[in-house]
């Protein structure tokens, strides 16, 4: 850990030498013009690599410092005069995967946490006219009640455990040796029942590994665990009570979907934003259906406990994508996090997602990995008070949800907003407007959840491409925070940070071309770039190699940004677009199947000119002008590129879209 801090600083003190360097140099060799707009560039990529090197520094004193929570500490939640807070798990879906959505249920549904509700929000059209989409459709309702069919015996066998037990307290009857071996059988009970649900998955498939691995493995070591203590004959009679209330809690749990688009006075506004603000708004009401002049149906509010519809209310909500993997302890660990007194102000708790491990397809792995450094980063947020929300997964405490609700009109109803849904990035802008209300948001910092990485280009293209767009629209609404009094040096620090991460893309737009031109121009520019970025990627390098990767991973982390590049630029556009139009960028989803998602000839398009354009520079500068050190950088960037497109996309695969 110091060792990893020394190289930090020295990356730091080594990018300081390089600015300095590119500061007398281009004073030396351009114009007024020149020399504004090199600095311009190279400031904002050493204010990049500073923001880096201090999140990494963050990260790793948070790391340094980090306790697990003690088992002690958590066992309170399963004795019967604790009061639980409730916890209600939303997953928005929309045209999923069957087995993708039913690991995120199971996942949810089998959390260590007594007090939990799952509620699967179909966001399919509500009618499709596709045979295909009609069945797909009812198959996906069909999960939450195939999968409470699963649980329903192992949940009433172990209530039946339960309220004998506690017949047998009140009646004076206890026999601890008889006792310990009831609970010796039911955890033995319990570990096959995991035992059979692995045998349900392929472990050859990385994906279904990683289910197993978090879900399933962990529990099946615990309960056998378990087996051995009670034949040990070592617990009290409030042990005793306190295993068959944990016993009891695994499997109860309440299983439901929701179609919002059923009903026409709920918003039908196309994204995930508003699949889940319909839902939140429900929530602790009650409703009957009613029917329209037109034949359609409605959602009424009756008084408390007169509809025949009731969406009961939580303390806390965990929202996950419908490709999201969660360890057995995520609820009870993040909830026990908002719980302690100091945290009361705490609005938002998560663990960025990891990428699944182990893929076996290269694009998906590098991507993946693109993600994992990121983590990173989001951990170091959180010591400068600078977290955003990242929309994959997130336990959000509801009243601070309720303190930002705003109210909107759509097709003539009334409605209400928590999440925003300006941008396509609504858990990003949904940050800013939790920090303006004096809420914070908080990273855990051991990994708890793992989520799906497209593993085609198409695919990671729209994903890549709506991360890249709304950053620039909600920097006007951090700057109103940081202006608003009483002023705060720590709210600056916090907002530098903010500010960087929401402009970051758009600024490279114009900075890599940039420096790519002045690069090509002059060996001196192109050497001054170099050494700019050279601290940045050997901690970069470094960084992979902690999260699980190989240092030699970097090339190909560097060629998929390269090919990223456009689709960012893309992503930027769409925001200055909507800005100057203000006309909403609709919402993408990342497709989620198992086929190819094609690719947009432009894209191709533009991917083959920059690889001719970096080749001809380099033939040109060598054969013409004999700068054989402006070539060879003109070199640095076709080798990349040529690996990305041949790796990544396929020549292949670009002949067949741009054929389409």
């Amino acid at each position: 850990m110091i060792k990893e801090v020394l190289f930090t600083v020295v990356a730091i003190l080594l990018s300081f030498c390089a600015m300095v360097y590119c500061e007398i140099m281009v004073f030396q060799t351009s114009s007024l013009f020149g020399q504004l707009v090199y600095l311009i560039c190279t400031g904002f990529i050493c204010l990049g690599n500073f923001i880096y090197f201090t999140t990494r520094l963050g990260y790793l004193k948070r790391r340094q410092e980090y306790t697990p929570t003690a088992e002690e500490d958590l066992e309170k939640y399963y004795r019967t005069d604790f009061h639980l807070p409730s916890l209600t798990f939303l997953v928005p879906s929309y045209k999923e995967e069957m087995h993708v959505v039913k690991q995120t249920l199971l996942s949810s549904a089998l959390q260590d946490y007594p007090n939990r509700k799952v509620v699967l929000l179909i966001d399919d059209p509500h009618n499709p006219n596709n045979p295909q989409d009609r069945e797909k459709l009812e198959e996906t309702r069909g999960l939450p009640t195939t999968i409470a069919a699963e649980l329903a015996p192992v949940h009433q066998k172990l209530t039946d455990a339960f309220d004998q037990f506690i017949s047998r307290k009140k009646s004076e009857t206890i026999q601890l040796l008889e006792e310990h071996q009831i609970l010796a059988q039911l955890h033995r009970y319990v570990a096959e029942w995991f035992i059979n649900l692995s045998k349900q998955y392929d472990p050859s498939c990385h994906i279904d590994k990683t289910f197993i691995d978090l879900n399933v493995n962990p529990r099946l070591n615990i309960h056998l665990a378990k087996v051995n203590e009670a034949l040990a004959i070592k617990w009290s009679l409030d042990d005793l009570e306190r295993e068959y209330s944990y016993l009891r809690s695994l499997f109860n749990v309440q299983i439901s979907f929701f179609e919002r688009k059923k009903y026409q006075n709920l918003s039908h506004a196309p994204n995930k934003a508003m699949n889940l603000n319909s839902y939140l708004n429900l929530m602790g009401k009650s409703y009957s259906e009613d029917m329209t002049d037109k034949g359609e149906a409605v959602l009424v509010e009756q008084p408390c406990g007169r509809g025949s519809l009731y969406f009961p209310d939580s303390d806390y909500i965990a929202m996950l994508d419908a490709d999201t993997i969660l360890t057995h302890h995520y609820a009870i660990q993040l909830v026990h996090i908002m719980e302690k007194t100091e945290n009361h102000k705490i609005a938002v708790v998560q663990t960025p997602y990891s990428a699944f491990p182990n893929s076996p397809n290269n694009l998906e792995r590098i991507a993946g990995a693109t993600t994992d450094v990121l983590y990173i980063t989001h951990q170091g947020f959180t010591l400068f008070n600078a977290t955003f929300w990242v929309g994959a997964n997130a336990l959000v405490r509801k009243i601070a949800l309720d303190e930002i609700a705003e109210t909107f009109h759509e097709r003539g109803y009334n409605l209400t907003k928590y999440i925003q849904d300006n941008t396509v990035i609504e858990d990003t802008e949904s940050s800013v407007d939790l920090v303006d209300k004096g809420w914070k948001l908080y990273n855990h910092p051991e990994r708890l959840s793992y989520s799906a990485t497209p593993h085609d280009f198409g695919s990671l293209l729209i994903q890549r491409r709506r991360w890249a767009n709304g950053g620039l629209l909600i920097i006007p609404k951090l700057f109103r925070y940081l202006i608003r009094r009483p002023w705060s040096f720590h709210r600056m620090i916090e907002t530098l940070f903010r500010f960087h991460y929401l402009f970051s893309l758009t600024a490279m737009m114009f900075v890599v071309p940039a420096l790519t031109i002045y690069s090509f121009i002059s060996y001196e520019y192109s050497k001054a770039t170099i050494l700019l970025s050279l601290p940045y990627f050997w901690l970069y390098g470094r960084d992979l190699s902690f999260v699980g990767y190989s240092f030699k991973d970097l090339f190909k982390v560097i060629a998929l940004n390269l090919l990223l590049f456009p689709i960012n630029c893309a992503g930027v556009i769409k925001s200055i677009h909507q800005a100057v139009t203000g006309k909403q960028t609709p919402f993408c989803r990342t497709p989620k199947i198992a086929g190819r998602t094609s690719v947009p000839k432009i894209y191709n398009i533009i991917t083959v000119a920059m690889i001719c354009l970096s080749l001809i520079t380099f033939i040109w500068n060598i054969f013409q002008n004999g700068w054989v050190e402006t070539g060879l950088f003109a070199l640095f960037m076709v080798v990349p590129f040529l690996y990305g497109t041949v790796v990544f996309m396929g020549w292949k695969n670009i002949w067949a879209d741009c054929r389409v």
